[in-house]
């Protein structure tokens, strides 16, 4: 083992993994683990006007993850507690030093983590109380801080929400694009046909990928469907172009830098502050969760090659792997890519144990320089410019006010001190009088 980390230090990062993975199988350990999941199988966000138009058939609520959802995404962390606990990665108990959970601040996506959580942390697994365990949480049941932000304020997560050049791209290149055009083109009897069955009569492509979601999680859960629709192959051809429709709006050629950016910066900077490259801005935790959304899952996907631009199924996940021959040595460290545990053997790096290095150079190569800058909007972490400028139009009107405040305050104690002046020379008067008549009554 010491010759190869000797080797490694005169042979090219790739070429030492290929020898050292080669000579010996167990000579690589796993660093670090982040997790970009779709959340679980979830009722339609909207009814439709004439069919499927009945909210109370889904008893949870319009967009609520379902009973199903759950237990995908607890089967899920089952799986994850087989590949990453019963390894030895992570302890068998919860700790916080280890496990991070992030999620988009929607319903359905913060249940998916704790369902996922609970599989990979079940009962038994939580603390006891030391004081008297017989007061503890029933079956020592372990809860775990799932973090969020609000949708306008994550970047990370919900791209497609805060990015307004995404949203100009999507309306007036992607859709007004040759491809585009064909394709409603292509199929304008088969929209109109949809659009007609539903209850829109002015129907479009992209409402038809819309009238897609609905259906399709209608369908999954056994909700009878129009049997136009069951006819042929109409169903297979919507749900076609309801993947199409969604592939183009996150996952195109155009809009794919503005959407996988953030996600790919992030691994990046989780990579090199546990590879030891730039120092650590937070706690260095070996499992990351992100809980959120298929559009957020698939131009992540898509830009590292794990799949072409379609919708990810419920309980996606996308796992970047860190694994290191020798932290000591940043040529040592490589990346590994899942997608539904299947590894990704990217072209950007020519083998699925892809350096370190390479997969921050294509990061950097991929990404735009300064997604904020290119987005039109400014980061939770810096100023706003209308938020500046309300700040300062309130230091004026506080300063304003202090000195009125002041000015009062000078004026008021100027009119009580000429007030008790007066006062006294009343009273000093007054008492000359006195003394005046008291001198008359004893001539």
């Amino acid at each position: 083992m010491r010759l190869l980390l000797l080797v490694g230090r005169v042979l090219s990062a790739p070429l030492f993994l290929v020898l050292c993975l080669a000579a010996v199988p167990s000579c690589a350990h796993l660093v670090q683990v982040i997790q970009l999941s779709r959340h679980g199988d979830r009722a339609p966000i909207t009814m439709l006007p004439k069919v499927l138009d009945d909210p109370s058939v889904w008893p949870l609520g319009l967009g609520q993850l379902t009973g199903r959802g759950m237990w995908q995404t607890w089967q899920l962390g089952l799986q994850r507690r087989s590949r990453y606990i019963d390894s030895g990665f992570l302890r068998a108990e919860y700790s916080y030093q280890e496990v991070f959970a992030r999620s988009t601040d929607v319903d359905r996506c913060l249940m998916s983590a704790q369902s996922q959580l609970f599989g990979m942390f079940p009962p038994g697994t939580g603390p006891q109380n030391q004081v008297n365990p017989l007061n503890s949480i029933p079956d020592r049941f372990q809860p775990i801080p799932i973090h969020t932000m609000l949708i306008h304020d994550d970047f990370l997560l919900r791209p497609f929400s805060n990015c307004p050049e995404y949203l100009r791209l999507r309306s007036d290149v992607v859709e007004k694009s040759e491809l585009w055009q064909e394709k409603e083109k292509e199929n304008g009897d088969f929209i109109k046909f949809i659009g007609d069955m539903f209850g829109y009569p002015d129907n479009t492509l992209r409402q038809t990928g819309w009238i897609y979601d609905t259906v399709f999680a209608s369908h999954v859960h056994g909700m009878p469907l129009p049997p136009p629709l069951l006819e042929d192959d109409n169903l297979d051809r919507l749900i076609e172009l309801g993947n199409w429709v969604l592939g183009q709006d996150f996952a195109s050629p155009t809009v794919l830098p503005y959407l996988a950016t953030p996600f790919l910066q992030e691994v990046k900077r989780r990579f090199q502050e546990a590879a030891g490259l730039q120092q650590p801005t937070s706690q260095v935790f070996k499992f990351i969760l992100f809980a959120a959304h298929d559009t957020t899952v698939m131009p992540a996907a898509v830009a590292l090659e794990a799949i072409s631009p379609s919708i990810p199924p419920y309980a996606a996940h996308l796992d970047v792997e860190l694994h290191a021959v020798d932290t000591r040595t940043p040529e040592s460290f490589y990346v590994r890519i899942f997608y539904n545990d299947t590894l990704i053997q990217p072209s950007f790096c020519g083998t699925a144990d892809c350096p370190l290095s390479d997969f921050l150079s294509f990061v950097d190569t991929f990404s735009l320089p300064n997604w904020q800058q290119a987005c039109g909007t400014t980061s939770p972490d810096e100023p706003n410019p209308a938020a500046t400028h309300l700040t300062t139009l309130n230091l004026v009107l506080i300063a304003v006010a202090s000195v009125l405040l002041a000015a009062w305050i000078v004026l008021a104690t100027v009119f009580w001190a000429r007030k008790c002046a007066i006062k006294r020379q009343l009273r000093a008067a007054s008492y000359g009088h006195l003394q005046e008549v008291a001198g008359d009554s004893n001539l």
